[in-house]
């Protein structure tokens, strides 16, 4: 495997500098990236930190129920309402524990969390759970983050990632992967997708299943996502040089993995 520094520039990057270890994925890992965002109608990938509101499409989810307040508290009633509650102010709202901070968190990165999500664990039955837990723990922890507004999409990225590893280490293989009938399977694609990048899809994410979630995550939000080194570094709190290291391993991993599957193997030949 060879090592080479090269400057990259990814939709909604600015260049930067990195180490690319080069395990034969090449044009092969965009190729991912693309069938992916097509056969879920996701064009949107970019950034972690992208700008934008992520909640615009979270409409339909139900906010997660946080506890009730003390009944003795006298603040209660001079809460203000999740519309009043200015961005500025939410990072202070959470640390105090006001209830209404964890409904206007989910308003803002809701979508963005569920993407995460899909993107490491791919779509499943309990992904609305999933979510849920999210936001839960993020309401629970609250009182324990010390960074200001700016920084919420980050930390809320690193519950999601940890919600996300958990997940993974309880369940070795999705039942659905290994026997279900077509129909019973969750919703993994568009209806614009062929049924042959439904099956490569299918697949990708049978053979990312079989990979230990600490490298799977990094590989699923760099390919997928197209997150910068540095984002996913934070978003799995460990250094750059580690998340380089991981994706090198990941990536031979996923290659040996995936030349023993008839489909993907002669998609990686044709690729290298």
């Amino acid at each position: 495997m060879q090592c080479q520094t090269v400057s990259e520039v990814g939709p909604g990057q600015s260049s930067m500098e990195g180490v690319v270890c080069d395990a034969g994925m090449g044009s092969w890992s965009r190729r991912i990236s693309s069938i992916f965002r097509t056969a879920t109608g996701d064009d949107t990938a970019g950034g972690m930190w992208e700008t934008g509101n992520p909640g615009d499409n979270m409409s339909s989810r139900p906010i997660p129920a946080v506890p009730a307040p003390e009944p003795e508290s006298s603040t209660a009633s001079e809460v203000e309402s999740v519309s009043d509650l200015q961005s500025s102010e939410l990072a202070e709202a959470l640390r105090a524990g006001d209830p209404t901070a964890i409904a206007r968190l989910f308003d803002l990165y809701g979508a963005h969390v569920e993407r995460v999500l899909i993107r490491t664990i791919g779509r499943d039955t309990e992904m609305d759970d999933m979510v849920q837990d999210v936001f839960l723990g993020a309401y629970r922890s609250g009182h324990n983050f010390q960074g200001n507004d700016e920084q919420l999409k980050a930390w809320i990225s690193r519950i999601a990632v940890f919600t996300a590893r958990g997940y993974l280490r309880k369940r070795k293989r999705r039942w659905w992967l290994r026997s279900a009938a077509p129909d019973q399977m969750p919703e993994l694609t568009s209806k614009e997708a062929s049924p042959h990048i439904q099956e490569v899809l299918r697949r990708t994410y049978a053979a990312l299943d079989q990979m230990d979630p600490d490298l799977r995550i990094p590989l699923a939000l760099r390919e997928l996502e197209k997150l910068e080194l540095a984002e996913i570094a934070e978003a799995c709190e460990c250094s750059v040089s580690t998340i380089k290291r991981r994706l090198a391993r990941a990536r031979k991993a996923f290659e040996r993995l995936a030349k023993n599957d008839p489909i993907l193997r002669d998609w990686v030949e044709e690729s290298n």
